[in-house]
């Protein structure tokens, strides 16, 4: 219900994830009766009075001068009143009235993610790693092996040239989807976002049901647009670009000349959207401090679809009209939430508390069922659910980055499955530009870097 109401523009709002009123706490003893409360003040008033009789017999005061008695007068004691929950306000979804509150959460199946260590993933993601079946109920021993699959014969890699011609790349493979969506996260390792302590319930046990988790997936950079850039144009990313270039500065931006997957697609006749959460002014930069996603928006830095980008780069509440229709649904749509609902642990300007994971969980929970339940998406739709890997803590230079993890959902990928294998944003770049049939751009074209293989998509491979 709450997917059809928003593909019609019907309750634009984003329920909140930590929502809900509190029972109140009952008092220990309660209130006494009201005859009781009567007793007790009167006893205890003759007990006061004996004390001060006594009191006086034995003070040592003048034999003519009777010093006077102080009287003090006992009340029943007030209850306390039973604190008023106050609810909790968020944010609208690209404008529009508050949501309801999420339902209570039902029992859900869970794909047991918590026996896996989370190891640094290599940059290329090319070595053969057993792929084990994972049971939607967690196993029993979580320190057992599971059974490995087959591991498929690996096929030839394409043969590396010193600087590839894009023109020239040989062709990627990926699966026939017509509808991808990625829904770029930030700020959390693959062990806090898909741990067993996780408390993002959607996104590390409903969605895994579901789909199939690639738990070694990695960033390629340290900062959040660089990591984007990599993602959508396979650039090694400059200094700037790894600082998330808070000055816009010329090495920022990508330039025109450099392939990128969203120009591949406009030069083939696709199309393609960003919706970034409450996104003001159209393709637009973001300013020193700006407050919601933009900073994570890299669009507007890829000078090659500068012509497409402002029609093209729009607000998220564009999304359900847009996916109503196999006509009007991009090939590529990429969601980007704002700061309050985007993964990382910063205060929100809008509710109380830090944002993290909890709040990306209740954006999830709200958006992915408006985007699955679409009528292009059942129309050989991907979802791709990633952590950019940004925003993490610093390490020494030279480490290897850490897995963030991500969950791919769809008809064409697997189900309940969790594949150990190392990818990285370079590896699902190479899978995209072979599903739109578009050459590798940038340095997924080089020979170390392989798509997404038959543990994700185990039908088209």
């Amino acid at each position: 219900a709450t997917a059809v109401a928003w593909r019609d523009g019907l309750g634009a709002g984003l329920p909140d994830a930590t929502a809900g009123p509190m029972p109140p706490s009952p008092s220990r003893l309660g209130p006494l009766p009201a005859a009781a409360g009567r007793i007790a003040a009167a006893l205890l008033l003759a007990a006061v009075g004996t004390g001060v009789v006594l009191g006086s017999a034995a003070s040592p005061v003048s034999s003519s001068t009777v010093a006077p008695r102080s009287v003090i007068a006992v009340a029943a004691p007030t209850p306390n009143p039973t604190p008023v929950p106050t609810p909790a306000v968020t944010p609208a979804l690209g404008g529009g009235a508050s949501g309801a509150g999420l339902p209570d959460d039902a029992p859900i199946a869970r794909v047991d993610t918590s026996a896996i260590e989370a190891p640094a993933a290599s940059a290329g993601g090319t070595e053969p790693v057993a792929e084990p079946s994972v049971a939607v109920e967690p196993a029993a021993d979580p320190v057992a092996e599971p059974p490995a699959e087959p591991t498929p014969e690996p096929e030839p890699a394409p043969e590396a040239t010193p600087t590839p011609d894009p023109g020239e790349a040989p062709a990627a493979e990926g699966p026939p989807a017509k509808h991808v969506v990625i829904v770029s996260l930030t700020g959390q390792s693959f062990k806090t976002a898909f741990g067993k302590d996780s408390p993002a319930a959607y996104l590390s046990r409903e969605l895994p049901a579901e789909g199939v988790v690639l738990s070694r997936y990695a960033p390629v950079a340290r900062g959040s647009l660089a990591n984007q850039l990599a993602l959508l144009a396979g650039i090694e990313p400059t200094q700037e670009q790894d600082e998330d270039c808070s000055a816009v500065a010329a090495t920022c931006q990508v330039p025109a000349r450099a392939p990128s997957l969203p120009a591949a697609l406009t030069d083939g006749g696709r199309t393609w959207k960003a919706y970034v959460h409450n996104r003001g002014v159209p393709c637009s930069r973001p300013v020193a401090g700006a407050v919601f996603g933009l900073l994570r928006d890299p669009f507007p830095y890829l000078r090659g679809v500068e012509g497409e980008c402002p029609a093209a780069d729009v607000d998220l509440s564009k999304l359900g009209e847009d996916f109503s229709s196999t006509d009007l649904a991009p090939s590529l749509a990429y969601v980007i939430p704002d700061f309050c609902h985007d993964g990382r642990d910063l205060s929100c300007p809008f509710e109380p508390g830090t944002s993290g994971l909890q709040r990306a969980d209740g954006f999830l929970r709200y958006v992915v069922p408006a985007i699955t339940s679409s009528d292009a998406f059942k129309d050989d739709g991907l979802l791709i659910i990633l952590f950019d890997g940004g925003n993490l803590p610093p390490r020494p230079k030279g480490d290897k980055p850490p897995a963030v993890g991500a969950v791919v959902v769809g008809s064409l990928a697997a189900q309940g499955k969790v594949t150990t294998r190392a990818y990285n944003h370079l590896s699902l770049l190479r899978t995209l530009a072979g599903t739109f049939g578009v050459a590798p751009p940038g340095r997924s074209a080089e020979a170390d870097v392989r798509e997404l293989g038959r543990d994700v998509f185990p039908s088209t491979r």
